[in-house]
């Protein structure tokens, strides 16, 4: 397949990013898609000024997820001037190398976004005709030219983060992604994803290091493992006490904390089936974990219909949702220890 060719992938259970990395490393025909994202824990995010936080499944940036284990090096620059950044993506086209780009997903016009929502969304570059870049969408399922002046207005603006509500610049932000030689991981190397993400999920782990991994500001509270649904839970309760409007932005916050949830369990669920190639009741703990998943994925629906409805009520009913697939939570966390203590594996 040239790179011309390369068309969206049908990937439910990833958000913009995940999608574009999925797209290209199956055009690079890597063996092992289903694994390459293999972190599953709980976070909790905020900062000081803001009524409540952010929860995330992931706690390792997705870079360093796909170095682990898989060696999958994410190759990135920021390129300010315009013309050094178009020659750079000139040159990995010639190379048949695509190239994905983070932008304004509001800059651009074929989503239903446009001019409307100025998130960070990821696209990939596959090929260019005169003025226009031919670009791939996974998330929107779109493929099409965009006019370079468009493009580089999307790619050269500043988006909001959907978490902290904070602004950023993205300054021509690209990667590309290179493969090492290794073999698919064996069912043994997965297993040691398997203990780490118990190790977070537990709570187990370096909140310090944690911090230092993701670059975390310092006026930003961090709590780790299943308990840090408690203070989330507590923080959204007093919020709606408070009888403060409940804004679009309040509910993008929480909108993006379901989807992280929701993925990560999704995509976990995928390792957890390669292993039990080898561990049978591994399969178990998979299908439990793709339970909880669609679980997680109904609160986003369910946060979806919160824009036109009655907000209030249909986040307290978020939150009782959200407090049934705790206990699920907790219930799959013993079960990993189990699967792992039945293989030798010291927790």
């Amino acid at each position: 397949m040239s790179l011309t060719e390369i068309q969206p992938s049908k990937h439910p259970n990833l958000d913009c990013i995940g999608a574009s990395i999925y797209t290209v490393l199956k055009y690079l025909n890597f063996s092992a898609l289903e694994t390459a994202w293999k972190q599953c824990g709980a976070i909790y995010l905020k900062t000081q000024d803001s009524p409540y936080g952010d929860i995330n499944g992931q706690y390792m940036r997705t870079v360093d997820e796909l170095k682990w284990i898989h060696n999958i090096r994410v190759e990135g620059r920021a390129e300010p001037e315009d013309d050094l950044f178009l020659a750079n993506i000139q040159d990995r086209l010639e190379r048949e190398v695509p190239t994905i780009v983070l932008c304004n997903m509001a800059e651009l016009p074929y989503n239903p976004y446009y001019q409307d929502l100025p998130e960070m969304h990821s696209i990939i570059v596959t090929g260019r005709e005169d003025n226009q870049l031919l670009i791939v969408d996974d998330y929107y399922r779109y493929k099409g030219l965009l006019p370079i002046e468009q493009f580089l207005q999307a790619s050269n603006s500043s988006y909001r983060d959907a978490g902290t509500g904070e602004w950023y610049p993205l300054h021509n932000r690209s990667f590309e992604l290179v493969l090492s030689d290794s073999l698919h991981p064996t069912p043994d190397q997965l297993i040691e994803a398997v203990r780490c993400n118990l190790s977070v999920l537990e709570g187990r782990c370096e909140v310090s290091q944690i911090k230092r991994d993701l670059d975390v500001p310092d006026d930003v509270n961090v709590e780790v493992g299943l308990k840090s649904l408690d203070p989330f839970l507590k923080d959204v309760e007093a919020f709606l006490a408070s009888g403060v409007e409940i804004t679009d932005d309040h509910l993008d916050i929480l909108n993006h904390s379901l989807i992280s949830m929701a993925q990560t369990r999704a995509m976990y669920a995928n390792a957890l089936q390669v292993i039990s190639e080898k561990y049978q009741n591994f399969g178990e703990l998979a299908e439990q974990y793709r339970s909880i998943g669609h679980q997680w994925k109904i609160t986003t629906n369910m946060i979806l219909k919160a824009f036109d409805s009655n907000r209030s009520d249909m986040v307290h009913r978020v939150l009782q949702k959200i407090s049934s697939i705790q206990t699920q939570e907790y219930e799959a966390v013993v079960k990993t220890r189990e699967v792992l203590e039945r293989v030798g594996v010291v927790v």
